[in-house]
Formats: structure tokens, sequence, C-alpha cells
């Protein structure tokens, strides 16, 4: 009978010197900094809804401004908007509205410029527009893109329940 050999097993056959550990340190670092790179952006997308939201609020409030006479003299048959006369204006409620939004702004968010107009040619629209600067966050700041301007506006005209406008 042959003598058998004996083996060493006092080193392991999956011995990777440490490469497994690295690979997964590494694997770890990567996930983490795209997960914070997403929520960097999804935070700047949030934020450039608030600005669309406040647009939105403040062209709605200044399509409720109706101009009274031409509405009773044309026995409701013409919504217009008020843009001028004594009293509050089309543009006054929406300016407010956008002034009482932006008191509290977002950390992340600087308002750099607003303004309320009639649209061109239709009395009866009033036109918001919010511009702001958004930042996106410590983690996307490494990208070279630190913050982002948007500039929204939003459309609003007086709404009829019976149609007739």
């Amino acid at each position: 009978m042959p003598a058998m050999k004996s083996r060493n097993f006092t080193k392991s056959v999956f011995d990777d010197s440490g490469f497994t550990t690295a690979w997964m340190l590494g694997l770890v670092l990567l996930i983490l900094s795209v997960g914070g790179a997403f929520y960097d952006f999804s935070g700047a997308l949030t934020q450039r809804q608030k600005l669309i939201s406040i647009s939105e609020r403040a062209s709605n409030a200044g399509a409720t401004v109706l101009d009274e006479e031409t509405l009773i003299t044309s026995d409701g048959g013409t919504v217009i908007l008020k843009w001028g006369g004594p009293g509050e204006t089309a543009v006054d409620r929406c300016e407010d509205v956008i002034e009482e939004m932006i008191i509290n702004p977002s950390p992340r968010t600087e308002i750099t410029s607003y303004g309320c107009r009639q649209a061109t040619g239709d009395p009866s629209v009033i036109v918001a527009t919010v511009e702001g600067k958004v930042d996106y966050g410590i983690i996307a700041s490494f990208t070279g893109k630190a913050n982002q301007t948007f500039t929204v506006s939003s459309r609003a005209r007086p709404s009829c329940s019976d149609g007739a406008c």
C-alpha cells in the first residue's frame, strides 16, 4: 500500500490577500455617492416644483381680480381682468401672493426675480413669472454644478361656471 501524501491546510485555497475587502469597500462608497447624488438632484427638482407652485398660485390669485364695471355693463358677457384704476389690480394681487410665499424661502432656493403681467394681446389672461437659483447640494457640487437657475411661468384666466366666458 503506497504512503499517502499529507497536504498543507494552513493556507486557505481562497486566500485573496484582502482584495475582496477592498472591492466591497469601493462598491459601498460608489453606491453611497450615487445615492447621495440622486438625493441632491431630487431635492433640487422638489425646489423647482415649489417655484412652479408659487407661480401657479400667484397667477390664479391674479385671475380673480375682475373688471367689475366691464362685467356689469356687458351683462356678464365680457370677463376681463382689472389692470388699472382705483383699488387692487390683477397684478397687485398676483405680486402680493408671490411676496407672501417667498417670506420664508427654502435654504436651498434663492428667488432672484418675479413679476406679473398681462398676456400679450389678451386682457383676460395674467402671467406670473418666478426665477430662482436652486442649490443642488454637497455631493452634486463635486460635479462642478453647484446650482441651477430655473425660470417658471404660469398663465391663468378667470373661469366661468356657465361657460359664457
